[in-house]
């Protein structure tokens, strides 16, 4: 009888602790539920502890539809350490006061990780692209706690970067796709506890609408953060790296991806003895010494950067790149730094979508082992008649991409649609390549008469995308000293390649990338 009546009050106990047992995941999918809403879309990630109360939280509003008393709710949990928030909408679904609000997060005390993306997107000529919104820097206030903070795709203010300098207990700071102008970082030099610093931004060869918000300096507040292991700053308009990194004493891994990079590798990065990795690919060119820390396990370059190997660089990594041993004298000049330098800084303004660093345009530029210029390919969205004939002013160059750039959502100059004259007057020009702008199937680009006659040193002459005349089949027909000669995709006379056909007996010719062979 005794041991029944034990068996009943532990019985008794049971039932009383599983109906009492918390589940606060169920909970915050049922006050979603409760207004209408499938939680299964909403709630990505909901992680509890041993007694049903959530820790770990990613909440998706989509379309910006859950009313802000609801998200106040579901942020309500103060055993939360680690949340994402992300807003996911079309821009004007947004009213037009701030998209995050401090009493979303002031009443999670135990908050260690917060991640905040507010991914808003707008159907416009440009197709779908992010629109920036600005948020409350109160909300960054009460995140006093917080030792890993995240914001995407927002615009950055001056209050922004100003609040964050305050949360000293952080130690990852991470900033992707935000929008980064007009804001002065150097505050953040505040935070000596980061171990971490990521500013990222997108970046493509064919839309650099993204770096219209770009960091155009390289920030100099990490130089400060002696504690630093990660720096990763991609997608950037600078050019430089500064030689400033020896106080980065603890740095292992260093990320320089997609920025505007035409620079010397500072030998203060060499001095790092943690560093173990290294990744700056997509940059215009590094040239000179490649790096040599005896740390390094890896460090990716372009395969076609002007790196060059120390002659007494013991470094395995390096072995799977073809640079040249280093030169026993520095060489004092560089044309395509010249280049570079030049056009940085030159922006047009377009009042609707932002400037453009003119730099965007220079896709490649190589030079010889005496500094000059070699080779070029320049993209023209931006440049001016000066602009461009300044840099294509270059005697040595040898072989020239000119593209103009298919750019039908920004007001064109029209003098960015003819191919320069200045070109003809290379005397060391072998290889030449011109291509057209081609809007939607319509030609824009035409080549001048007399050009292209003009070009009698040329022995490989590509031309893609563009109208030709009856004056340009004439004077391609005598330009006898070429060996190749293609012409792709390109609106003509009808019939013209049959009037090339004496000339590509002597010379390989392709029509639209398939060789010509006229009948004899």
């Amino acid at each position: 009888m005794h041991y029944k009546n034990v068996f009943k009050v532990l019985l008794t106990t049971c039932m009383a602790t599983l109906a009492l047992a918390k589940d606060n995941c169920q909970e915050i999918k049922d006050i979603l539920n409760a207004e209408s809403k499938n939680s299964d879309n909403l709630i990505e990630r909901c992680e509890m502890n041993d007694n049903g109360e959530v820790t770990a939280l990613t909440f998706v509003n989509q379309a910006a539809i859950i009313p802000e008393n609801v998200v106040e709710k579901i942020f309500s949990y103060s055993t939360i350490t680690d949340l994402a928030y992300k807003i996911d909408s079309i821009w004007s679904y947004l009213p037009e006061e701030n998209v995050l609000s401090d009493f979303y997060v002031d009443k999670i005390k135990n908050l260690e990780k917060f991640s905040f993306d507010c991914n808003l997107y707008a159907d416009s000529i440009r197709g779908n692209y992010v629109v920036h919104k600005t948020f409350d820097s109160k909300a960054l206030k009460a995140l006093k706690n917080v030792k890993d903070l995240t914001i995407s795709h927002v615009e950055l203010t001056q209050d922004n970067i100003n609040a964050i300098s305050e949360l000293t207990n952080l130690r990852k700071l991470q900033f992707h796709d935000c929008n980064y102008a007009n804001v002065n970082y150097d505050i953040l030099a505040n935070l000596k506890n980061l171990t971490k610093v990521q500013m990222t931004n997108s970046y493509s060869s064919y839309l650099n609408y993204f770096r219209t918000n770009a960091l155009r300096e390289f920030p100099s507040f990490v130089f400060s953060l002696s504690k630093l292991n990660e720096l990763v700053l991609s997608g950037h308009q600078f050019i430089d790296i500064p030689d400033e990194f020896s106080n980065l004493k603890n740095l292992g891994n260093l990320n320089l991806v997609g920025n505007r990079i035409y620079s010397t590798i500072p030998e203060s990065i060499n001095t790092l003895t943690k560093l173990k990795y290294a990744n700056f690919i997509d940059n215009i060119n590094l040239y000179e010494k490649a790096l040599t820390n005896a740390s390094l396990k890896n460090a990716k370059y372009n395969k076609d950067y002007d790196l060059c190997k120390p002659k007494d660089a013991n470094v395995e990594y390096l072995n799977k790149y073809s640079f040249k041993d280093c030169p026993s004298e520095e060489v004092k000049i560089n044309q395509c730094k010249d280049v570079i330098t030049y056009l940085h800084g030159r922006n047009p303004s377009y009042e609707k979508y932002g400037s453009f660093d003119k730099v965007e345009d220079i896709r490649k530029c190589r030079t010889n082992q005496n500094g000059e210029i070699t080779d070029l390919l320049i993209e023209n969205q931006h440049l001016s008649k000066e602009e461009v004939e300044k840099i294509i002013s270059y005697k040595t160059i040898i072989n020239l991409v000119y593209i103009i750039a298919e750019e039908s959502y920004s007001t064109r100059n029209p003098e960015y649609d003819a191919f320069p004259d200045k070109i003809t007057k290379l005397s060391n020009l072998r290889k030449l390549t011109l291509v057209g702008a081609n809007n939607f199937g319509t030609y824009i680009s035409s080549i001048p008469k007399n050009f292209l006659k003009k070009l009698k040193g040329v022995t490989e002459l590509e031309i893609e995308t563009v109208k030709l005349s009856n004056n340009n089949i004439k004077e391609l027909a005598t330009l006898t000293n070429l060996n190749k000669l293609s012409i792709n995709y390109c609106d003509g006379p009808e019939g013209y390649f049959t009037k090339l056909n004496n000339l590509c007996r002597k010379t390989q010719c392709y029509i639209n990338e398939e060789l010509h062979v006229p009948n004899k």
